[in-house]
């Protein structure tokens, strides 16, 4: 396995890997597992009402516009569209796939995870008499513009919404305030539907993708800038958006903070999440 992995971390630096296409665009829409589609659907329309109902709750309970301006919220939304848009991408190719035997999702996954793992014998790959009750077609070329938004989506939730749980329970919680069921569900349940979701899903999660994660952040940050600049508050009329981003009275720590997020703490999350996939991979390969 370690041989594997070192193959496998090789890989990623490749420019196959740093884009957001795929030879198999139905692993993004599928389980890595053999459930039955009607199972994953069940998934996908639970997942996508539980995260609407809260962002809406969260956007109520705050009632102010100022719910824009904070990383939780943000985020939390976009995980929201990351769900509600993978419902619908999966209905739509549920509607319009077709039978076809030498197509299916084991086997584009096989040859997903050998392309990078030495450990998976390309015979496995090209065999046509795969042992699968449901086969898939590739998705319509009309859905690869979603596919490819919702993949984008998945990786930056991934890292992102582990980055808010751990941020807010290490730097904005206050010990002895007990948190509401909306704290609880942006800053715990959030985590906890991204490692279901990456346990779940056939998506791929690569390295190089950091990237996108890296742009997010950046943007935020800018933006956190421009609003202390420009004199914005917080709900509670602070100067800042997070204690920890208090440019005006502690400069020097909104400053390593930052540089401590984005150059360590992130990228060890983005590492994290690319090692559990690969250890799914494993996994997946030992079972099927």
């Amino acid at each position: 396995m370690g041989t594997s992995w070192r193959k496998h971390l090789k890989q990623e630096f490749t420019q196959e890997k740093r884009s957001l296409k795929t030879k198999h665009p139905q692993l993004i829409l599928l389980s890595q597992w053999r459930f039955h589609p009607c199972v994953l659907l069940i998934y996908r329309i639970c997942t996508a009402v539980y995260t609407l109902v809260w962002c809406i709750c969260s956007g109520v309970q705050t009632n102010h516009p100022k719910w824009f301006i904070f990383l939780t919220h943000l985020t939390y939304t976009v995980l929201t569209f990351y769900f509600n848009l993978a419902l619908v991408n999966l209905i739509c190719y549920m509607a319009c796939r077709l039978k076809r035997p030498a197509q299916n999702t084991r086997a584009a996954s096989l040859e997903e995870i050998s392309s990078c793992n030495p450990a998976v014998p390309e015979i496995e790959v090209e065999t046509p008499a795969l042992n699968l009750h449901t086969e898939f077609s590739p998705p319509s070329s009309l859905l690869y513009p979603t596919i490819c938004i919702q993949w984008s989506l998945y990786n930056l939730s991934c890292v992102i919404s582990l980055f808010v749980t751990i941020a807010f329970w290490s730097f904005d919680y206050i010990p002895g305030r007990a948190p509401d069921s909306v704290n609880i569900n942006m800053h715990v349940i959030n985590s906890v539907l991204v490692l279901l979701e990456l346990g779940m899903t056939a998506a791929p999660i690569h390295l190089a993708h950091f990237i996108y994660t890296l742009l997010y952040c950046l943007s935020f940050i800018i933006f956190t800038v421009i609003y202390w600049a420009a004199g914005g508050t917080n709900l509670r009329g602070k100067p800042y958006i997070y204690r920890s981003l208090n440019y005006s009275e502690t400069p020097g720590a909104a400053v390593g903070c930052i540089i401590g997020s984005i150059c360590l703490l992130m990228p060890f999350l983005q590492f994290m999440v690319w090692n559990l996939h690969f250890l799914k991979c494993q996994a997946y390969l030992r079972l099927k």
